[in-house]
């Protein structure tokens, strides 16, 4: 509707309700594909995805990591560089264990929130995912359906998957 494809009022006169359905689910398909970024495991797969491919770049992926590592520990352990905008990011992305497509996934304000936190510093870190985990916790207490499904998981236990055929 803000992109003005939806006109229900003017154009669904004399169409009937499968038309004006047909019509509508077209026009929702064409702005999900225009507008939603799919990456990581539901990405369209590239011929460097498979594994052949991953054993054949496999000595280069390890030479590289390896030339890294050890540039990473000479500028930042030896020289006591400070770091840049990019190596923090990479620190803070480690601590919260995400990936790459996951973390970019994240909007440019929060990774600027997440510097201005100072988040890469292991100890400032551990402190905001402590308060984040409250947090959460405080809302989910709050939450009715969490806790009807608590009391579920109180009154009849947790399901149970078996393979037993008899």
């Amino acid at each position: 509707k803000d992109e003005g494809l939806l006109d229900n009022a003017k154009k669904t006169k004399g169409k009937t309700k499968a038309e004006i359905k047909e019509k509508t689910e077209s026009i929702l398909r064409q702005v999900m594909e225009n507008n939603i970024d799919i990456r990581g495991g539901n990405a369209k797969p590239e011929i460097t995805d498979l594994l052949v491919f991953q054993l054949f770049f496999l000595p280069y992926t390890l030479s590289s990591y390896l030339y890294w590592y050890v540039s990473w520990i000479i500028a930042h352990n030896i020289r006591g560089l400070p770091l840049s905008d990019d190596e923090k990011l990479y620190l803070i992305r480690k601590y919260m264990k995400k990936g790459v497509t996951q973390f970019e996934a994240l909007e440019a304000s929060s990774k600027e929130e997440f510097i201005k936190q100072d988040l890469w510093i292991k100890e400032k870190f551990d402190a905001w995912a402590k308060e984040k985990e409250e947090e959460q916790k405080k809302q989910l207490a709050e939450n009715a359906r969490y806790k009807a499904y608590r009391r579920h998981v109180k009154n009849h236990g947790t399901g149970r998957m078996t393979f037993d055929d008899s």
